[in-house]
């Protein structure tokens, strides 16, 4: 069953939310990576779980997978 929830309901959006947007923002290659706040965040958790945020785990890894994938525009 689907249904739609205030992320302030749910600590858990909540925290899968930072986790995206972290993971979102490391990755992210035309940008600079100025903000003191966001960086601290992806340090924090790199610190944490041990792992790059940018470089993804193996499809073996418990706990937490980054999976990372190179979608191509194809020809237009």
């Amino acid at each position: 069953k689907i249904f739609t929830i205030q992320s302030h309901e749910s600590n858990i959006v909540q925290l899968v939310d930072l986790l995206i947007g972290a993971i979102s923002y490391k990755a992210r290659n035309d940008i600079e990576h100025v903000s003191e706040i966001k960086n601290y965040i992806i340090n924090k958790i790199e610190t944490l779980a041990n792992i790059e945020l940018d470089a993804g785990t193996p499809p073996w890894e418990n706990k937490f997978n980054i999976f990372r994938i190179q979608l191509s525009k194809g020809e237009q």
